[in-house]
């Protein structure tokens, strides 16, 4: 049986997606969940995997990117590990059937289109 979000995960995607609209809304093309806590498959070791797809931008804009989940993580007791790429090496993944891109396809939840809340909480 799959496990839902709990709520301090969805409390912290939830403040992270704020702290990136806030921040870097027109750069960011989508924002999604994959990996063991996409699937249900998590347990308490584990990290929300968090792909960010930027239109452009150098290494410190993806690291400013990337660093703003942090404050979320402390808040909420959890690890977030944020993936940021630019759309250009998005496509390359996407062009080349890259297994990256194949596991994100098959199991990415979008966070960007979709509030984190639309998820349900363990009990």
């Amino acid at each position: 049986m799959k496990k839902a979000l709990t709520k301090n995960q969805i409390s912290a995607l939830s403040q992270y997606l704020t702290i990136l609209r806030s921040n870097f809304r027109d750069k960011i093309v989508d924002v999604l969940l994959f990996g063991s806590v996409a699937r249900g498959e998590y347990d308490e070791e584990s990290d929300m995997d968090i792909l960010v797809i930027v239109e452009n931008g150098d290494a410190k804009f993806r690291e400013e990117v990337s660093m703003a989940s942090y404050e979320p993580m402390l808040r909420n007791d959890v690890v977030m590990s944020s993936l940021v790429m630019d759309k250009a090496m998005y496509n390359w993944h996407r062009k080349y059937k890259d297994p990256l891109y194949n596991m994100i396809k098959r199991e990415g939840i979008d966070l960007w289109r979709k509030p984190p809340g639309f998820l349900s909480m363990s009990e």
